[in-house]
């Protein structure tokens, strides 16, 4: 065979592979089945590994139904079949700096449909042989052109706070009132965080800009005829690989705030939960844990999570200042057993376990032998095995910690990084650091977390009263799992204990009217498990809707949100049963035991 001969086949067989790339492409359109497109342009360097893992983790943690697609294929769509596949096109940060100009019509002609476009950090910002554009790709379709190198050069890059104009902007977002500092978007221990950014330039009409930097845009959203197109600057992926999830968790708000994106619900039954998660120290607690009785803190209707230190020390050993949970302080554990349920605190002894564990001072083989001796002695009181974890002062040296508790049979474990996210697994240094456990956030208000730090800052019982309640509303509104932490000690200060009474109070009125639910890190992370092995297709038609669920485990509790605008007046399929409404949402929990769920919902017609 000649080299021309072997040309002409080369020829035919590249033709062949893309003529069955479009085929597989145009069938996948054909299915109508909704879901959000996820790009990344092949190619994209050392980080795109791990900038993929973290969309797909957050993906899967919200129950958003979703593709990858790569930018080199979207030519392959027309704008029509992007919008019957697609309720949103999402293109992430670092993995798609450089992307074809042709994507830009398609996308107006997506958005002109209807289809919802997210356009974050660096993409769009290099031509295809990896120089900087004279300006962003995504300009005229965003209305930002978040690339000022060739004017600023070095200066078109920076660091600074994402400010919001006021608590509605924020609330588009679904950033919780205990985020925002001055208008800033903050974390616990920090207060306002600055983050890495673009300089950018509001080029187009009808841009909102809900969230800035000084004369910098960092959140806008722009309508295109029927559809959005929203830009933000700050790199998610890259923070979500660097235990910063929140910012990420933005941009799942913003898919399903447009009403077009059915999604599984991550709480069971639909329904959101709180964890208010007691730590108990040391011996203090013996005035602690009576008080929170008398002050009627603890209800059997409001169950909690109590995670204790069980040694007989606290700061060095010898000086008997623990909470002796199998000696002293057993009376008081099995005070609080009939209230909810008895987690770890660390590893024996508070302080000098968290000293300790921060100098580097315990190996990974001592901090697991404390670990488990504090363990062992709750169970030998409780009766129940130890499944859940908070680390005494906050100290949790990833990936190290999570290995411990992992191979302790840990479920769930309360976190100081993520703030203000619902349940999910952290990633380190890039990396996922484990599919076996789950973290629980603790929710903030500004730089601080329980009520005793906040009676240190002079934040009043009243403030502290409604900060409480605007979480638990907050975790009912959004319809997911956050955690709340405190001590029995903080609430003996004058005015917080009735502060906090009230608010358990009305937890439970929560819980009466079906709004919240109280669970424990155990639960909780029992059900993410299941949550995240459940595959989910949701496919509209002129005949209804078209549910599809699947989980090998079992469907029970799993919910989902259909847009309310797609369904009929039709009774519904027996296996379910309406949970509620969520802004434009009906959600809807499965009854059943199966591993399968396929039915048709009533529609209207979509002609």
């Amino acid at each position: 065979m000649n080299r021309y001969s072997v040309a002409s086949v080369l020829a035919v067989l590249m033709l062949l592979l893309v003529f069955n790339r479009a085929s597989a492409l145009h069938a996948l359109a054909g299915e109508r089945s909704i879901r959000v497109a996820v790009v990344y342009t092949p190619g994209e360097g050392a980080e795109a590994a791990q900038i993929r893992a973290a969309y797909t983790e957050t993906l899967l943690e919200d129950g958003i139904p979703f593709d990858w697609l790569a930018s080199t294929d979207l030519a392959l769509f027309d704008g029509e079949q992007l919008a019957n596949s697609y309720a949103a096109i999402v293109f992430p940060d670092t993995i798609n700096r450089r992307v074809s100009e042709d994507a830009v019509a398609e996308l107006t002609s997506f958005a002109s449909l209807g289809g919802s476009v997210a356009v974050v950090g660096d993409a769009g910002s290099r031509t295809l042989d990896g120089f900087y554009r004279p300006g962003s790709l995504f300009a005229e379709i965003s209305g930002i052109d978040s690339l000022q190198y060739r004017e600023l050069r070095a200066k078109a890059f920076g660091h600074g706070y994402v400010h919001f104009t006021n608590a509605a902007t924020a609330s588009r977002w679904a950033v919780p009132a205990g985020k925002i500092d001055a208008g800033d978007l903050s974390g616990y221990g920090y207060g306002p965080l600055t983050y890495p950014y673009a300089k950018a330039a509001v080029v187009g009409s009808a841009v909102r800009i809900d969230a800035d930097n000084a004369d910098s845009p960092m959140l806008t959203v722009r309508p295109v005829q029927r559809g959005r197109v929203a830009y933000i600057a700050l790199p998610l992926g890259s923070l979500r690989t660097h235990s910063d999830a929140f910012p990420m968790k933005m941009l799942v708000t913003y898919l399903t705030r447009s009403g077009d994106m059915p999604h599984l619900v991550a709480a069971p039954g639909g329904i959101g939960q709180l964890i208010i998660d007691i730590h108990i120290d040391s011996s203090i607690e013996f005035l602690g844990i009576p008080n929170m009785r008398k002050e009627h803190i603890l209800r059997r209707d409001v169950p909690m999570e109590f995670d204790v230190t069980a040694g007989p020390d606290r700061d060095v050993l010898g000086d008997g200042l623990g909470f002796d949970a199998c000696g002293r302080g057993k009376k008081y554990l099995r005070m609080l057993m009939p209230y909810g349920r008895i987690g770890s605190h660390g590893g024996w002894a508070h302080n000098k376990f968290a000293a300790d564990v921060e100098s580097g001072k315990d190996s990974e083989a001592q901090i697991r032998e404390l670990v488990d001796r504090n363990d062992r002695c709750l169970a030998s009181v409780t009766h129940v095995p130890v499944r859940s974890f908070a680390a005494p002062v906050g100290v949790h040296p990833q990936p190290e910690m999570t290995n411990v508790l992992d191979s302790l049979g840990i479920k769930g474990y309360y976190y100081t990084g993520d703030t203000g996210s619902p349940v999910l697994r952290p990633f380190f240094a890039g990396t996922l650091v484990s599919s076996k456990s789950w973290a629980f956030p603790v929710m903030p208000l500004g730089d601080v977390a329980s009520v005793g730090e906040m009676e240190r800052d002079h934040i009043t019982p009243q403030a502290v009263e409604a900060w409480l309640n605007g979480t638990a509303s907050y975790a009912a509104d959004q319809r997911g799992i956050y955690l709340l932490y405190s001590h029995s000690y903080d609430f003996m200060q004058r005015g917080y204990g009735e502060a906090v009474a009230r608010f358990v109070g009305r937890t439970a009125n929560l819980e009466r009217s079906g709004r919240l639910r109280m669970t424990n890190m155990v639960e909780a992370a029992t059900f993410m498990d299941r949550f995240v092995a459940t595959t989910s297709s949701f496919t509209r038609s002129s005949g209804g809707v078209h549910v599809q669920l699947y989980n090998p485990g079992g469907l029970r509790s799993i919910a989902f949100a259909v847009p309310t605008a797609w369904l009929g007046s039709g009774a519904l399929p027996p296996e379910l049963r309406k949970a509620g409404v969520q802004r434009k949402y009906t959600i809807l929990s499965v009854q059943s035991n199966g591993d399968n769920l396929d039915v048709s919902l009533p529609g209207v017609s979509t002609t």
